[in-house]
């Protein structure tokens, strides 16, 4: 009779334990910040890994939740061998209660990547942080439902014209590579590619808000030939129409460059 006591008492701990740690979890959902469009209309609103997990905890500590979580890469060996995954566990704090889910981050095909097709010059380990900190965050966002702007890597194609004086000419493309902790861009010029400047992650909101409605953003590094180059660069953009249609521009050292705007916003993804 006192086993059969137990069972149900520990049945309902257990019951009372999954309802207070969804309790928990809604509360956590619904207080996390989103994005908000201002008074001038689109906002971009990109959100780093660590922006996110520090407003995770602020939530947990400010509505005093009894939550925790952790993440972890680790790797399950299945059916096609071993694969790589993100596990994300949120635990109760006053329970035994946990939910844990795991993310996959591909990062078992980077060496194959590495050998045949990177032309980014990364070395593995610095792609694998790179896909661990991405489908960290994208394992949060998505279980937590969080609004953000995400940056993918794409290219636009540019044109250029000495300073104030000349015509615009077809320059070649730009590309915009996401790495772990900045944007860099390479400019590409038949058939050769150089860096033109990065933008470290902090910067990204207002490196994006800048190309989209013009304005300013700091670079840590700047330059367009071989040893020379600026550190921490203040680039002022504007929006000008070429041709009947509006570009955004800025300075380089000798040069103006300009890349189509309708073409740089459609590559901008909100999630």
């Amino acid at each position: 009779m006192n086993n059969v006591s137990e069972k149900n008492q520990e049945m309902q701990n257990n019951i009372q334990a999954k309802i207070s740690f969804r309790k928990d979890m809604k509360t956590l959902r619904m207080n996390l910040s989103g994005i908000n469009k201002n008074s001038k209309g689109y906002e971009y609103n990109y959100r780093s890994l660590d922006d996110i997990v520090r407003e995770i905890k602020n939530v947990i500590d400010k509505h005093n939740l009894d939550l925790f979580f952790t993440q972890d890469p680790i790797s399950v060996e299945g059916q096609y061998g071993i694969v790589d995954y993100i596990r994300t566990t949120f635990y109760s704090t006053s329970t035994v209660y946990k939910y844990s889910f795991d993310t996959p981050t591909f990062t078992e095909k980077l060496q194959w990547t590495n050998e045949n097709s990177s032309k980014n010059g990364k070395t593995v380990p610095q792609m694998v942080g790179a896909a661990i900190t991405y489908f960290r965050r994208c394992a949060l966002v998505g279980y937590l439902r969080i609004k953000t702007d995400e940056f993918f890597d794409f290219n636009v194609y540019i044109k250029y014209k000495k300073t104030n004086i000349g015509n615009w000419i077809d320059l070649g493309t730009l590309d915009l590579i996401k790495e772990e902790y900045s944007i860099v861009t390479d400019l590409n010029v038949g058939g050769h590619t150089a860096r033109l400047f990065s933008v470290k992650e902090s910067e990204i909101n207002n490196f994006v808000n800048s190309m989209i409605r013009g304005g300013a953003f700091n670079a840590d590094y700047y330059g367009y030939q071989e040893g020379e180059d600026y550190k921490i660069k203040n680039i002022e953009t504007k929006i000008e129409t070429i041709n009947d249609s509006q570009f955004i521009t800025f300075l380089g050292r000798d040069n103006t460059y300009a890349i189509l705007l309708e073409e740089f916003k459609m590559n901008l993804k909100r999630i």
